[in-house]
């Protein structure tokens, strides 16, 4: 472990500065000095768990089926109404709405299975 004095534009960094960094950036709460913590990514040194697998089997899975629905346009159709209502119900509530109807077909998909 490092201590890192920074300049002020990056007096307040935290976590890492790209996805790929090895260099994980903490600040200490109580003192407010940074430290820099080199990390190995887990999944890079061993083999996934038996449980990452199935959870990535499942996430993998339920992509195809989206694909497939989609491809329907009966089902297709249908998707999209309640896409549309799924937009009007969260404006309502005041809360982010799916990205886009691939995403909100998935969360519905995704959460059956689970």
């Amino acid at each position: 472990m490092s201590k890192i004095t920074p300049s002020s534009p990056f007096a307040s960094v935290t976590g890492k500065f790209k996805r790929t960094d090895r260099i994980y950036i903490r600040a200490n709460k109580h003192t407010g000095q940074l430290y820099g913590i080199g990390m190995d990514h887990p999944n890079r040194v061993e083999q996934p768990t038996e449980a990452q697998q199935q959870a990535q089997a499942r996430f993998r899975d339920t992509w195809k089926e989206v694909d497939t629905l989609l491809a329907e346009p009966t089902q297709r159709a249908e998707y999209e109404r309640l896409f549309r209502l799924h937009i009007t119900q969260a404006r309502k509530k005041k809360k982010q709405p799916c990205a886009s109807l691939r995403t909100f077909v998935f969360r519905l998909m995704y959460t059956k299975k689970g």
